[in-house]
């Protein structure tokens, strides 16, 4: 979108990312379906010049979405979020997670929540799959809870099945993180208090929480348990950092031994586990008490 002549010196200070956010944030604004003077008030309020934004408003139709921010899954009935296209930071500082870089993503959608157990039952039930071959966890199977004990072959099955796929680990970031760069998906500062783990030592916890049970830990997206909970397998083989790995809709290494954990889960305590950034991998045959998933799909 070419920006007039006479309106180019109102944002000459403001960089590409600037403008990547602002289209960003009209996407997300108008999927929820704020109106043209709610959006003008806050890009005005924000800093943007009243004659572009004004502009920007009305010569833009392509930054309009005419997808509902949150829709549900007709297979499962769980709700799938919108994360509109644009670019976001992505990696940390541990060696794990260098270099941090930007990536830019198409849109998408992310369950608000992972994957449940009566989700994963119902599943089974409508595939024939013996849902016995799935070691029960000490707590037992609730409903309500993430479905854990699958690996990363049972996880995909089931996406796939509800017409999406486990979403790439930048997908799971952005969702995660928004576009700012935050360390959690609340914010900067740690808050124990947001997410479901163990709090004085490994394991305390005792099991997974109902999902939602964190609402303040939602992410600017409005993911939830995105910290805590669970692990959750995302679709890439795991590489020691990102050097190499294209920024636009990049799917990590094309081969690999084992594959992306995020997230951090109800058994772990040190914050660093719960960082937005945070990686960790596990070979895809493997399954555990505290791992799980939730499913991506088409915008």
């Amino acid at each position: 979108m070419e920006i007039p002549d006479e309106l180019a010196h109102l944002i000459a200070s403001r960089s590409p990312k600037d403008l990547a956010g602002l289209h960003e944030w009209m996407n997300k604004a108008r999927a929820v379906g704020a109106d043209h003077a709610a959006m003008r008030a806050k890009l005005v309020g924000s800093g943007w010049a009243a004659p572009f934004v004004d502009w920007y408003l009305l010569a833009a139709p392509e930054t309009r979405s005419t997808e509902a921010a949150v829709v549900k899954n007709p297979k499962t009935g769980a709700e799938m979020i919108l994360i509109p296209e644009g670019e976001f930071l992505m990696g940390g500082t541990a060696v794990r997670e260098r270099p941090i870089h930007t990536v830019f993503l198409d849109a998408y959608r992310i369950g608000k929540n992972p994957v449940t157990v009566g989700e994963f039952m119902a599943y089974c039930a409508d595939e024939g799959i013996d849902s016995s071959k799935f070691p029960r966890p000490s707590w037992g199977w609730i409903d309500d809870h993430p479905m854990v004990r699958v690996n990363w072959h049972e996880a995909r099955d089931f996406c796939i099945w509800a017409g999406g796929d486990l979403p790439t680990e930048a997908q799971w970031e952005k969702a995660a993180r928004g576009t700012d760069g935050r360390e959690y998906p609340w914010g900067n500062e740690w808050d124990p208090s947001r997410c479901q783990r163990s709090r004085l030592t490994a394991g305390d916890a005792e099991s997974t929480s109902p999902v939602e049970s964190y609402p303040s830990g939602a992410s600017p997206f409005g993911c939830l348990d995105m910290a805590g909970n669970v692990w959750e397998w995302c679709q890439d083989w795991y590489a020691e950092g990102y050097a190499g790995q294209r920024n636009r809709n990049p799917t990590g290494p094309p081969t690999g031994t084992s594959r992306v954990l995020r997230g951090g889960s109800w058994f772990y305590r040190d914050p660093k586990n719960f960082r937005s950034a945070h990686r960790k991998d596990l070979g895809p045959w493997f399954h555990n008490y505290d791992r799980g998933f939730r499913p991506s799909g088409p915008p």
